[in-house]
């Protein structure tokens, strides 16, 4: 079968070539999402361990910053256990 001419295309057969650039786009962005994730975890887990290796006092602002980039209660248990 030979592919059509563009004028012989009809919505079915654009549905699906154009469904094969969106789902790639959405692929981007999901591995972007990812990735914006895991740094600004690791930023936040950063500035904490930080803040508890010079030994200053740590405030529930501070485990709430670790909670909204993503850290979960186990793991602020743990760290502030070391603390």
């Amino acid at each position: 079968m030979t592919d059509p001419k563009p004028h012989e295309m009809d919505d079915k057969l654009v549905e699906k070539i154009t469904s094969r650039y969106r789902n790639l786009n959405a692929g981007q962005n999901t591995a972007n999402l990812i990735k914006e994730r895991y740094e600004r975890k690791r930023a936040a887990l950063a500035r904490f361990s930080d803040k508890v290796k010079k030994g200053e006092p740590v405030s529930e602002a501070d485990r709430q910053r670790l909670r909204d980039a993503g850290v979960s209660e186990e793991e602020i248990a743990q760290l502030t256990g070391a603390a």
